[in-house]
C-alpha cells in the first residue's frame, strides 16, 4: 500500500484501498486476493472493478516495476550486471495529472524497494516511451531522447513520402549557440538554461509536432486556427506547435528546432522605431525607419526597415534548417475612390488596412471612428495600437466573434503557405 501511495494516489478526497484475501479450500490452489477502494468514515467497501481502467495500469506498473527491482536485488549468485525497465506508454486511460505525480515518483518506488532489499546502491535503469507533452514535462531535459522519422541513406527527400528510418537525438548532446539580446551577450549554458524554463513553464507539445510556429504574442495565437481555416486548409491535418514567444526569443530556439530537425514558420512584427534619439516607436513609412525586432536583426542580418520590406521569399527561407521568417508587408488600401500604401508595425495594424473597408462599414470595430481621409486613418489606426490603452486580447476576440468575412494579412498568408507546402507539397487537384 505504501508503494501505490506514493504516487500521489488515492489522492486525498479519495477511498483508501484495501486488500482482502478471500481464500476457501476450493480457491486455495488458485490464490484468491481483491483489492477494494474503502471509504472509511461510511465503511463503505467497492470492488477494484468499480475503478477506472486507468487506475488499475497505474496500480500494476508500480507492483510490476517493485516486483522486477526485488527480484533482481534478491539474486544470490549470477546476478546480471544490470536491470532495465521498460513502461511502455504509462499515459494510457490517466489522467494529466497522474500521469506527472507518476513519472515524477516511480523513482521513489524503485528507491524503496532498494532500500527494503538492503541493496541501495542496485539502482536499475528505466526506459519509458510516451507520446504524453505532460509526461515529459515531468522529466529533465537531459534525459530526453527524441525519435525523429526519416529518409532513407540515399532517398530524395522531396519525391519520398513514406518515412521508413528512425534518428534518435539525445537532448543531453544538445548544445545552444550563446545568443545577444538587447544588447547583452547570453552564454551557451544561460540559452540552454533559457529554453529548460521556457518549455516548463509552457508545454513539451514540440516534441511531438509535425512542425512549429512562432509568434509574436496572444493574439497572434489565438488568431492563427481561424487564418489556417481561411488560407492553409491542409494544415488542419498536420500536428502544429505555435509557440508563443515574442520577436525578442525567436532566434534563441532557432539551435533547438535545427537539432530536432522541425520545420518552422516564425510569425513576428516589423516594429519599427525612429532612425534618431532614443529610437521611439515610429509608422512603418517614416524614412530611414529601424527595427527593433531582436529576431528580424540576428536572423536576417538587416537593421531597417527598408531593407526587411525589399527581402524576396527566397531570402526570408533557409532550406537547410527548414525555416521561414515572415512580418509585415505594405498593403495598398482603397477606399472613396482613394488610394494609399500603409506599412503596418504589427499584426493589429495588418488586419486593420487589410480589411479597411469592414472597418469603413463598421462590421468590424477597432474602437475609433474611421476618418474620411486616409491619411489621417493611417495615423489615427498607429496611435490607436500603439497606445497603452488598446487592448489586443479584446481585438483578437472580436474579430473571432464576427460573422463577416475577413482576410488574413498578406505576410500570414506566404507564411501559412510555405509551411503547408513544405508539409504536404503542392496542391493536387481534385
Amino acid at each position: 500500500m505504501k508503494v501505490i501511495k506514493g504516487l500521489g494516489v488515492p489522492s486525498i478526497n479519495d477511498r483508501v484501498l484495501k486488500i482482502v484475501s478471500s481464500l476457501s479450500p476450493e480457491t486455495a490452489l488458485k490464490g484468491s486476493t481483491d483489492l477494494l477502494y474503502v471509504d472509511p468514515m461510511r465503511s463503505h467497501e467497492l470492488p477494484e472493478l468499480y475503478n477506472g481502467l486507468g487506475f488499475k495500469n497505474l496500480i500494476y506498473m508500480a507492483i510490476q516495476a517493485k516486483d522486477f527491482h526485488s527480484q533482481w536485488a534478491r539474486m544470490a549468485q549470477n546476478r546480471p550486471l544490470c536491470q532495465i525497465i521498460f513502461i511502455e506508454e504509462p499515459e494510457v486511460h490517466l489522467h494529466v495529472q497522474v500521469q506527472q505525480t507518476f513519472i515524477k515518483n516511480i523513482w521513489e518506488v524503485i528507491d524503496s524497494s532498494a532500500k527494503a532489499e538492503g541493496a541501495e546502491s542496485l539502482v536499475p535503469q528505466l526506459i519509458v516511451t510516451t507520446h504524453s507533452s505532460h509526461i515529459l514535462d515531468a522529466t529533465e531535459f537531459a534525459k530526453v531522447r527524441y525519435f525523429r522519422r526519416c529518409q532513407l541513406i540515399g532517398e530524395d527527400a522531396a519525391k519520398v513520402k513514406i518515412l521508413n528510418a528512425t534518428q534518435v537525438h539525445s537532448l543531453r548532446d544538445f548544445k545552444p549557440q550563446a545568443v545577444e539580446i538587447e544588447g547583452q551577450k547570453a552564454s551557451e549554458d544561460e540559452a540552454l538554461q533559457f529554453l529548460k524554463r521556457y518549455l516548463r513553464l509552457t508545454h513539451c507539445d514540440l516534441f511531438f509536432a509535425d512542425a512549429a510556429i512562432l509568434v509574436e504574442g496572444s493574439v497572434e495565437k489565438l488568431l492563427i486556427p481561424a487564418m489556417i481555416d481561411r488560407v492553409a486548409k491542409r494544415l488542419r491535418s498536420s500536428y502544429l506547435t505555435v509557440l508563443e514567444i515574442g520577436g525578442a526569443y525567436a532566434h534563441r530556439f532557432e539551435g533547438l528546432l535545427s537539432f530536432l530537425c522541425i520545420p518552422y514558420l516564425i510569425i513576428t512584427d516589423l516594429d519599427s522605431v525612429s532612425p534618431d534619439g532614443h529610437h521611439p516607436t515610429c509608422r512603418g513609412d517614416v524614412p530611414g525607419a529601424l527595427t527593433s525586432n531582436a529576431s528580424l536583426k540576428q536572423m536576417l542580418g538587416v537593421t531597417t526597415v527598408a531593407q526587411l520590406v525589399a527581402l524576396t521569399p527566397q531570402q526570408k527561407s533557409n532550406q537547410v534548417q527548414s525555416r521561414y521568417i515572415t512580418f509585415q508587408q505594405d498593403i495598398e488600401v482603397e477606399d472613396l475612390g482613394a488610394n494609399k500604401l500603409m506599412r503596418p508595425r504589427t499584426i493589429e495594424e495588418a488586419f486593420a488596412y487589410q480589411n479597411f473597408r469592414l472597418l469603413r462599414s463598421g462590421e468590424v470595430q477597432l474602437g475609433l471612428a474611421v476618418p474620411a481621409d486616409l491619411e489621417q486613418a493611417y495615423q489615427a489606426i498607429y496611435e490607436l495600437v500603439k497606445s497603452d490603452t488598446f487592448k489586443k486580447t479584446d481585438f483578437a476576440m472580436t474579430v473571432l466573434s464576427v460573422t463577416v468575412d475577413w482576410e488574413v494579412p498578406n505576410y500570414i498568408v506566404d507564411g501559412l503557405r510555405w509551411l503547408e507546402l513544405r508539409l504536404h507539397g503542392p496542391a493536387v487537384e481534385a
